[in-house]
């Protein structure tokens, strides 16, 4: 049996750092050539600035296809999601920009008749239901349609309480899509 000498045991616990941190480094570039070079996640990044162009249909459609492909690919879930949400809050802002039109074309008419009234009450019933039924825009919304569909929101709130003479009761959006993130009631 050789005996070590002080030299030789001073090395090795530098040997040893050094072997962890060099299969550390290793594994580290080969998660990014897989995460880079992976056709998976390349489809994931193009969708990614699919939704980032506005454009979400578009990305949802390329997302689902890698996720069919790539059960695993958060990437592509989170796009699918995110996609999902942007849609529906653009839809809403579509309808209610619609809705907005045919109540302006009704207001500015000589006479308006009771159902005409009824027309635009029932428009402004829809969007004010509608809109609680968004529910959380999320961090990554674009605030533009946000603040587009809360002034949807109030201005035919005002335009239902000024037709009806009732108060609108005050409806709020979840806070949270999961369960964890809303607040708990006490």
């Amino acid at each position: 049996m050789r005996l070590k000498n002080s030299s030789q045991r001073a090395w090795e616990p530098l040997k040893t750092k050094l072997i962890l941190l060099s299969s550390v480094l290793l594994l580290g570039v080969a998660l990014f050539a897989y995460y880079s070079l992976s056709s998976s996640y390349v489809a994931s990044r193009e969708a990614r600035s699919l939704y980032e162009a506005g454009r979400y249909e578009e990305a949802l459609k390329l997302a689902r296809t890698v996720q069919e492909s790539h059960l695993y690919n958060i990437m592509a879930f989170s796009v699918i999601e995110q996609s999902r949400i942007a849609i529906r809050w653009e839809q809403f802002n579509h309808q209610a920009r619609e809705y907005r039109r045919q109540a302006a074309e009704i207001l500015a008419q000589d006479s308006i008749d009771s159902a005409d009234l009824i027309r635009i009450r029932l428009m402004a019933e829809l969007v004010i239901h509608q809109h609680g039924k968004l529910g959380d825009p999320g961090p990554i919304l674009a605030k533009e349609m946000i603040e587009e569909a809360d002034s949807h929101y109030e201005q035919f709130a005002s335009l239902y309480t000024q037709i009806t003479g009732d108060p609108l009761p005050k409806v709020s959006r979840p806070s949270g899509i999961f369960p964890w993130s809303r607040p708990k009631d006490h």
